[in-house]
């Protein structure tokens, strides 16, 4: 993943977050990463800001309510 990948994730995030509607429950999240895209996030310091998960699963349960 280079700045192009990064910035993808970002602008995908804050157009789906940004504006949660409380209707349809839109929210970002990333999940089965790789450690070095892990450590990416880490660095540029998105890791507290865009939710990750380690499975598809995990995700869809949290992000359910369940």
């Amino acid at each position: 993943i280079d700045s192009t990948g990064i910035g993808l994730i970002v602008r995908a995030w804050q157009k789906l977050d940004a504006d949660v509607d409380s209707a349809n429950g839109r929210r970002f999240a990333l999940c089965g990463l790789s450690e070095q895209v892990r450590r990416l996030l880490e660095i540029t310091g998105l890791e507290s800001s865009i939710r990750t998960y380690k499975s598809r699963d995990e995700a869809l349960a949290d992000l359910r309510g369940g």
